[in-house]
């Protein structure tokens, strides 16, 4: 578990931003997911690999 912070409430806005402008919508709760992913330097563990697909950066882990 990691606490949010200032840092943290920034990269949800650029991942939030990053993706809509690549054209893919993406949910809020994914995008603090995502942005605490980035933010921590760890890659991303998920079966929605599509719902990330407009994050710059991010790196995904998926079978699915």
């Amino acid at each position: 578990m990691l606490p949010y912070d200032r840092a943290l409430c920034a990269k949800w806005a650029e991942v939030t931003i990053a993706a809509q402008a690549r054209g893919r919508r993406i949910d809020c709760a994914d995008a603090w997911i995502a942005a605490t992913a980035l933010i921590s330097g760890a890659p991303l563990i998920t079966h929605n690999h599509d719902d990330y697909l407009g994050v710059p950066g991010l790196v995904l882990i998926s079978h699915g």
